[in-house]
């Protein structure tokens, strides 16, 4: 499993969860919104969706988002 991962519009999010599970959880807490991720339909779309989908299903900024999930990676990786 990868250790680092360098999170880009492409980037799938289910390869974001791979190294850090805690994700969806640190989401919520900034976003309460966020709690969708939740959701077993989107779940099973876990596969599909990349960062570039989220981003513009949830019209929040690529970037904002990019740098919050970094953050949480970091927070985890101590």
């Amino acid at each position: 499993m990868e250790e680092n991962i360098k999170i880009t519009g492409e980037t799938k999010f289910s390869e974001i969860l791979k190294i850090c599970p805690q994700l969806i959880d640190e989401m919520v807490k900034i976003n309460p919104q966020a709690k969708m991720l939740k959701n077993p339909i989107f779940k099973m779309m876990l596969g599909k969706i990349t960062v570039r989908d989220m981003c513009s299903q949830a019209k929040i900024d690529e970037k904002l988002l990019k740098n919050n999930f970094n953050k949480i990676i970091q927070k985890f990786k101590k």
